[in-house]
C-alpha cells in the first residue's frame, strides 16, 4: 500500500488533513512528522509516495526539508501553506499542488484528484517509456547559447562555460574570467543542454563536468564539486544519487 506523510509542526494541522483524507476516499498509510529534521529522516528512510508539507516549520521552511531529502525517487508533493508559491518555484521543486490556509474539504477533493490523475500516469509510466525509445529520435544540441547585450546578441560557446547559476528569474553563466547573466528558467536551459557534458547538482545550479577539479567527500556523505575555478558547489541531496551514477565515484 502506499504511504502519505504528513509534515506540520501543528497536531490539529496534521489531524486535519487525516480528516480530509478518510473523506476524499484516497486509501493509504500514514505518517507523521513534527518537524523538519524529522520529516528528512523520514522521507530518506520510508520514501512516502505522497507528502503533505508544511512550508512554514519552525526548524526550517518546507523548501529545506526538500532540499536535504533524497527525492530522486519522485514522490508526489502538496504545500501546505499561508501564502501563494510562484509557478517557478513551484515547478523547479516539482510541487504537485498546494494548498492555502484555511483551506475548504472541496479544495483538498480537488487536489487529490490531482494526486489520482498524476498515480494513473506514472502506472503507464513503463509503457509510455518504451514506445519512447523505439521511436526516439537522436536528439543534437546547440554548441552556442545567446546573451543579449543592449543593441546586440553574443553568441558564448557553450563548452567556455564552467556553471550555471539560477536567482529567481535569471540564470548566471559563469566562465574562467568573466560572468554574463541571461533571462530563462533552469528547467528550459537544462532541455538545452548536453546531457553528456553538462549535470545538475542543485535546483539552482548546473555544471560542465569538463571543469571539475575534485569531488569533495563531507559529513553525513555529503559531497561537494570543486571547480577548476577553485569555486567550491554544493551538491542537493535529490541530486546525488545522480551525480554520483553520472560520475561513476
Amino acid at each position: 500500500m502506499r504511504t502519505s506523510l504528513i509534515i506540520d509542526d501543528e497536531i490539529f494541522a496534521r489531524e486535519r488533513v487525516k480528516e480530509f483524507l478518510q473523506y476524499s476516499d484516497f486509501k493509504s498509510s500514514i505518517i507523521e512528522s513534527h518537524s523538519g529534521k524529522d520529516a528528512i529522516d523520514k522521507i530518506n528512510k520510508s520514501s512516502p509516495s505522497l507528502i503533505f508539507l508544511d512550508l512554514d516549520l519552525q526548524d526550517m521552511s518546507g523548501f529545506d526539508v526538500l532540499d536535504n531529502s533524497n527525492l530522486d525517487y519522485k514522490p508526489i508533493i502538496i504545500c501546505i501553506t499561508a501564502s501563494e508559491i510562484d509557478a517557478i518555484t513551484a515547478y523547479e521543486y516539482q510541487i504537485t499542488d498546494y494548498l492555502l490556509k484555511p483551506y475548504t474539504l472541496k479544495r483538498f477533493k480537488t487536489s487529490i484528484n490531482r494526486v489520482k490523475e498524476l498515480i494513473d500516469l506514472k502506472n503507464g509510466k513503463t509503457l509510455v517509456s518504451t514506445i519512447q525509445k523505439l521511436t526516439s529520435i537522436e536528439k543534437t544540441y546547440s554548441d552556442k547559447i545567446p546573451v543579449k547585450k543592449k543593441d546586440t546578441t553574443q553568441l558564448i560557446d557553450l563548452s567556455s562555460v564552467l556553471y550555471f547559476s539560477s536567482d529567481q528569474h535569471y540564470i548566471e553563466l559563469v566562465l574562467s574570467d568573466h560572468k554574463h547573466l541571461i533571462r530563462e528558467s533552469m528547467q528550459k536551459l537544462e532541455q538545452k543542454l548536453d546531457p553528456n557534458q553538462f549535470i545538475r547538482i542543485y535546483r539552482s545550479t548546473i555544471i560542465n563536468i569538463n571543469f571539475i577539479e575534485e569531488i569533495i567527500h563531507c559529513d553525513y556523505s555529503d559531497i561537494q564539486i570543486r571547480m577548476t575555478n577553485s569555486e567550491v558547489l554544493k551538491v542537493g541531496r535529490s541530486y546525488k544519487k545522480q551525480v554520483i551514477d553520472f560520475l561513476g565515484i
